[in-house]
């Protein structure tokens, strides 16, 4: 009787660290789903912060804002992703400005065209206007047409050439050649 009363008390304190051990199997399991469901909001999180930040910067660009860089740090490939738009951004913007001096300056001469000329015509107006001091000299090369006629649009092409080159090389800082004819 004594043997049968220990083996069920070990049955009975069996029996209850079984019944323990499957409570905290239940309490991990529900505290591990929990962290995995933590971990996966902060991830999202981090993801959609992130994902938008370079939706935001792809729409900045898009609207004019050459200046603006996207930061993402956060995973390593949006982060590459965001790198390599930056870049893009550069090389576009430098482009930009490349297109924007070519478009204002003249092919033969290098000098600034036309077009330059009615805007720093309008800028010097504004400054003058605000009686702010300021000055414009044309000049004008006496019988040209005559050295296209006898020698040659090449020949005068040279000549615009070197005059350009002349005044130039003669200005001050705050000077400015156009070819406007």
């Amino acid at each position: 009787i004594q043997i049968r009363d220990a083996v069920q008390r070990d049955h009975d304190i069996a029996d209850l660290f079984y019944e323990r051990s499957i409570w905290l199997t239940g309490i991990a399991g529900a505290v591990s789903l929990l962290c995995l469901l933590g971990g996966v909001f902060t991830i999202g999180r981090i993801m959609t912060a992130s994902v938008d930040r370079l939706v935001d910067g792809s729409a900045r660009f898009a609207n004019g804002d050459r200046h603006h860089r996207i930061d993402v740090t956060v995973p390593p490939e949006l982060q590459r992703v965001a790198e390599e738009f930056n870049s893009m951004i550069e090389r576009i913007r430098e482009a930009e400005e490349d297109l924007e001096d070519l478009a204002n300056r003249d092919g033969l001469t290098g000098l600034f065209n036309r077009r330059a000329y009615d805007k720093a015509l309008s800028e010097l107006w504004v400054h003058v206007q605000g009686f702010e001091e300021g000055g414009l000299l044309a000049l004008d090369i006496d019988h040209f047409k005559r050295v296209n006629d006898t020698y040659g649009h090449g020949a005068g092409d040279r000549l615009l050439q070197e005059i350009s080159l002349t005044l130039a090389d003669n200005l001050r800082l705050t000077d400015k050649v156009f070819r406007t004819g």
